[in-house]
Parts: C-alpha cells; sequence; structure tokens
C-alpha cells in the first residue's frame, strides 16, 4: 500500500499534547475524517477512528497493548499497523503517524489514505492453477475469511465456495437492527472475480468422500476438490412444542428472514421467544410496526 501511494502529504496539527495524558485515547478529524490518537507510554498511535464493521467510533473502545476493541460487536484492531485481528469485521484500518511538535501532535498521512475509514487489501493473483480446486463449504464469517486469507497468503489454487444461501456472503450480525433493509453483502461480485472465487449459490453439500476427494451436493453433483474446508456455521433453533411449526411462527437466521417477519407483523400482536441479543433486537425493530409485543424468556 505505502509504495502504491503517490498521493500527496498532508500534515496537520490535531491537538494540544497536554490534551492527551498517557494511558488516554482522543477522537479528532483530518479533512472531515475522523482519526482515533492513542498515548501509551508516551508512544502516539492513529488509526481510522470508526470501526471498519458497523461505523462505530472506537474512541469508545477498550485499548491494550496495541490493540484497540470495538465495544460494539468486538471487532480488534491493531493500533500500530491498522490491521484487523478479530472480526466480525473484515476491512483493515489506516494507520498514521503522529509525533509531538513542541506543545502540538501532529499527524503525517496522505491524501489517498484520508479518501475512506477502511482499508482493503487486495491480492495481487493474475491466474490461477490448473489444479483441483479447495473447496470451502459456508458462506458465514469462517468461510469468507478462509477464502480472502487463502489469496493474501498467495495460494493460486482455485478456490469454490458452495453455500445454500441464495447470496454470496453478508452480514448476518446486523439481520435482526435493521428489519426493513436489504441484507449487506461483506463483498460486491468484483471481489470473487477480482481473486477468481467461484461462489456457488443455492448449493447444499450432503456428504464428502474423503478417500477419493468428492463432495456431493443435494443434486446429486459430484464435485472432486484437492483440499475441503468445512464452515458449516451453526443452526437455528426451533420451537418443539406443539405448535411450533405453524404458518406465523418464525425464526431469524437467513437474509430473507427479516422480510417474512416485518409483513407478518405489521398491525399485530407479536410474541418474541428469547431475551438473547437476538431476541431483544428484533423486538426492538419490531416495535413501531406491530401492536404489542410479549417478550417470553426463561428464568
Amino acid at each position: 500500500e505505502l509504495t502504491s501511494d503517490e498521493s500527496a502529504v498532508v500534515e496537520e496539527i490535531v491537538c494540544k499534547a497536554d490534551e492527551l495524558p498517557d494511558g488516554t485515547k482522543k477522537e479528532v478529524e483530518v479533512r472531515g475524517r475522523k482519526i482515533l490518537i492513542i498515548n501509551d507510554g508516551g508512544k502516539y498511535m492513529a488509526v481510522n477512528g470508526l470501526c471498519s464493521h458497523f461505523n462505530y467510533p472506537l474512541v469508545t473502545g477498550q485499548y491494550y497493548k496495541g490493540r484497540i476493541r470495538c465495544p460494539l460487536h468486538g471487532a480488534c484492531f491493531n493500533t500500530d499497523t491498522g490491521d484487523i485481528e478479530d472480526y466480525p469485521a473484515y476491512d483493515h484500518l489506516h494507520a498514521f503517524q503522529v509525533v509531538k511538535v513542541g506543545d502540538d501532535l501532529v499527524i503525517t498521512t496522505t491524501e489517498k489514505r484520508l479518501e475512506s475509514d477502511r482499508r482493503t487489501i487486495k491480492s495481487r493473483l493474475k491466474k490461477t492453477t490448473v489444479e483441483k480446486p479447495i473447496i470451502v463449504v459456508g458462506s458465514g464469517p469462517a468461510g469468507q475469511s478462509v477464502l480472502e486469507n487463502l489469496r493474501l497468503a498467495g495460494c493460486n489454487q482455485p478456490i469454490v465456495q458452495f453455500t445454500k444461501e441464495a447470496m454470496p456472503a453478508y452480514d448476518r450480525v446486523i439481520l435482526n437492527k435493521r428489519l426493513t433493509m436489504d441484507a449487506v453483502r461483506l463483498r460486491p461480485d468484483e471481489f470473487y472475480t477480482e481473486n477468481h472465487i467461484s461462489v456457488m449459490l443455492n448449493s447444499e453439500v450432503v456428504g464428502f468422500n474423503a478417500a477419493d476427494h468428492t463432495v456431493t451436493l443435494s443434486d446429486g453433483s459430484i464435485h472432486f476438490y484437492d483440499k475441503l474446508v468445512l464452515a458449516l456455521g451453526g443452526r437455528v433453533r426451533t420451537l418443539n412444542v406443539e405448535g411450533g411449526d405453524l404458518k406465523r411462527v418464525f425464526t431469524m437466521r437467513n437474509h430473507d428472514d427479516p422480510a417474512k417477519i416485518v409483513e407478518a407483523a405489521k398491525g399485530r400482536d407479536i410474541v418474541c421467544v428469547g431475551a438473547s441479543f437476538i431476541g431483544m433486537e428484533t423486538a426492538s425493530a419490531l416495535s413501531s410496526i406491530a401492536s404489542s409485543i410479549t417478550i417470553v424468556l426463561s428464568s
């Protein structure tokens, strides 16, 4: 990234040094871009001020030994490099140089780095080999992380991802927060094309043969692999009671579930079973749509 950045250098005073005592952090703005500055024993570090997952202010997060963790969903970033070290975020942050000049703290960066609040690292792969592919089963956070990190690590084998979902990897975490909005995809179509990754939608893997290096789909088709990654994720729990399979009983799991729930909830009395984050956030999102909401939870 540094070698390809030939944009103009930007150097600005962002605050007084005494505004950032040892062991504290501060959010500043440089040309309208939020920047987080941290003073750790006289060592100044700066990264983009918004978490790349949900654009939440990192100044409210927890800093410890060179890492800042977002309080919203736990994404963690290295404050020296801006690199992500824990999900659910997928994009890195930009890191900025900060030095003390007299009584001031001065940031030095470039116009290119100030263009965005996040940094997406791209692989340099031009073409793949003719080997059998690496098959990844699942399009959740684990499966998507494997795809991205294989390419960033220099893997040039063909990669095929099988998912029973009807759309490529999306942010499942915010489904119950934005019931009336479409699911947010983690990457656009161009990402998969540029990285030579084939995504097979509506493709449920029902079995595999480790000896023959094959996977079998629900349609009966058989596909050969060189390496197999099983990133199957979790399965939604359903009500194991009489009536649990009735028409107006819904679960929150897949990208098309929110729209179904919203349509059925308009002007009706809703019972939300479960008081976890998913249950409570779904109930909150439905509060302006439903006639009433009752939450049922076990003690």
